[in-house]
């Protein structure tokens, strides 16, 4: 194996996930903080991710674009063993951690004020990251003792933002442009605007239509669903923070229905973009695939 950067991070991804494995096999506990994982990425070559960032450096922060809350607080528990050790933003993406390619495309889009929402493992991605300023951006840290869901987590950030804002879930990857997001929103007078995306999930088995006799109507074979989802991008009015308690746990969902229950808008932007949702093992090992097509094999 060579000394270049690929190699480095080739032998840091093959520490990270030798650790997991064994960690997974020798116990079971899921709330010891254990930085192992952490190490191996810093030694590796997600150590340089810094020097990388130094490009961004000339980014200035753009006050007239609203601030970004990037949501880094939840348990990862799908992804588990990997994130018993290091919070599911920090596991590896391609060349870097999770994270870094949604600070990279908040950097691209102008979005240089984040607050990052952190609980488990936060200290990780504090210690990471820092405050941006070597990346020539602002980050500021909204802590919380617990994860509080998506809504609870959200609510650690109120007294940080004052005007329209910018939320993303921080295991979203995307190369959206937000300004005709943000125009949408303005133009609808909107509380909250839920960003989404298409996805089609054929069925395994075939559908049987019938009428209200029992006769067979249709038999159609693995049929397609076609859904519009939320893609884990919002944009915001601090009227929502009305509707989450302090240090409660409760999911965005339940949040956004609260407010449409108050007849408050709610609306929904579909862009032309793509996104990538490191969901589970599954999604998360088929994004780091096609990672590994454009950076060469590593």
């Amino acid at each position: 194996m060579g000394s270049g950067p690929d190699s480095n991070f080739a032998r840091g991804v093959d520490c990270l996930f030798r650790n997991a494995h064994e960690r997974a096999e020798s116990d079971g506990h899921s709330d010891r903080y254990d930085v192992s994982g952490y190490l191996c990425l810093r030694t590796g070559g997600l150590g340089g991710l810094h020097h990388s960032h130094n490009a961004l450096a000339g980014v200035m922060i753009q006050m007239s674009k609203p601030k970004l809350v990037i949501l880094a607080g939840g348990l990862g528990k799908r992804l588990r063993p990997f994130t018993l050790f290091l919070p599911k933003p920090m596991l590896p993406m391609g060349d870097r951690p999770i994270l870094s390619h949604v600070v990279s495309w908040a950097a691209k889009e102008g979005l240089t004020d984040i607050i990052m929402a952190t609980a488990y493992l936060g200290k990780i991605i504090e210690d990471f990251f820092d405050d941006g300023s070597d990346q020539g951006i602002k980050i500021t840290y909204a802590r919380s003792k617990r994860p509080l869901s998506s809504g609870g987590q959200l609510k650690t950030v109120e007294k940080l933002v004052k005007g329209t804002f910018v939320l993303t879930y921080s295991d979203i990857i995307t190369d959206m442009s937000i300004d005709p997001a943000l125009k949408f929103h303005s133009e609808k007078g909107a509380k909250v605007t839920i960003i989404a995306r298409r996805i089609e999930i054929p069925l395994r088995f075939g559908e049987l239509k019938v009428d209200n006799d029992g006769r067979l109507t249709a038999w159609e074979e693995k049929p397609v669903i076609k859904s519009l989802i939320n893609a884990g991008l919002f944009i915001m009015e601090p009227d929502v923070f009305k509707f989450v308690k302090e240090g409660e746990v409760v999911s965005m969902d339940v949040v956004v229905r609260r407010m449409t229950a108050s007849d408050l808008p709610v609306y929904v932007y579909e862009p032309s973009a793509s996104f990538i949702d490191i969901a589970d093992q599954e999604s998360y090992e088929k994004a780091n695939e096609e990672f590994s097509k454009v950076l060469g094999n590593i």
